[in-house]
């Protein structure tokens, strides 16, 4: 599956937390923090890509996103993320 997230859209981390959540579907107990980000991802199972469009527009406060989302990519064979 391919999903996209509008960053441009997006002004915090937690709203960050939220698209991610909503999009991918993530457990209702899913904890809105980058730890749980990452188990989260490397749990998919299924061939998934996410793009997250206009990043550029959020890059400054999603540092430590990019990190994990693209430390999960490298951890998780199923998982792709791209940057546009």
């Amino acid at each position: 599956m391919e999903y996209r997230i509008d960053c441009a859209a997006i002004g915090t981390r937690p709203q960050l937390h939220e698209a991610l959540a909503r999009t991918l579907d993530f457990p209702e107990w899913y904890g809105h923090n980058l730890d749980a980000l990452y188990d989260q991802l490397t749990a998919i199972s299924g061939e998934t890509r996410l793009i997250l469009e206009h990043w550029d527009t959020f890059a400054t406060l999603g540092r430590g996103f990019r990190r994990v989302l693209e430390d999960a990519a490298e951890k998780n064979p199923n998982f792709q993320v791209m940057f546009l």
